[in-house]
């Protein structure tokens, strides 16, 4: 927020001196201003006056710095999150392949999160799968562990750890999906399992 507010000044500044110095529009001000301090290089607008030229070099000068010293905080902001992503899901990956005799919460809405909590208070340890970007968020944010994916995906069931869970909660919105989800489960885990809703 520091670095758009300087940026902002710096516009802020160059418009009004072109303007005070040079009587020229707010436009043509705008306009000089932003291809100054870009280093884009096109032609002034109007010529300039000697004073002009000397607000210009200065102009350059911090204005120049300014726009380096944003555009490097914005990249480093994105690649320094982006790595904490990959990291983190990474970190996510690797904690879950060490589970064992947990659960599997498929589905993080309203149902899927009140299971959620009663395993947390009953200090039962337990992956959450969605493909709901913003529910894995939300469980991510709740301090879970958990696969963004489709549950009904073998793939997903078994990055979660069902060949080694002792049971699977189907806590998604349509009973059609929940089901495939339980059968899918017995396909990939033909010993006993334990799973809701019904048992399998």
């Amino acid at each position: 927020m520091r670095i758009i507010s300087l940026l902002l000044l710096v516009i802020i500044v160059g418009v009004i001196g072109y303007m005070t110095i040079e009587q020229w529009s707010f436009l043509d001000a705008l306009y000089m201003t932003v291809i100054t301090i870009s280093t884009v290089g096109y032609a002034e607008v109007h010529e300039l006056s000697v004073a002009g030229r000397v607000f210009s070099i200065l102009l350059i000068v911090g204005g120049v710095g300014v726009m380096l010293y944003t555009l490097t905080v914005l990249v480093q902001y994105f690649i320094e999150g982006r790595s904490r992503s990959i990291l983190g899901r990474r970190r996510m990956k690797e904690k879950i392949a060490k589970l064992k005799g947990h659960l599997i919460l498929c589905g993080y809405g309203r149902v899927g999160q009140e299971v959620a909590r009663v395993f947390e208070s009953e200090g039962t340890s337990f992956v959450v799968i969605d493909l709901d970007q913003e529910a894995i968020n939300k469980a991510t944010d709740d301090g879970y562990l958990c696969l963004t994916g489709n549950a009904t995906s073998d793939e997903v069931l078994s990055e979660a750890g069902i060949q080694r869970a002792r049971g699977l909660v189907a806590a998604l919105g349509g009973d059609a999906d929940n089901l495939y989800i339980i059968l899918s489960a017995k396909g990939m885990r033909p010993g006993p399992i334990r799973c809701r809703p019904g048992q399998c």
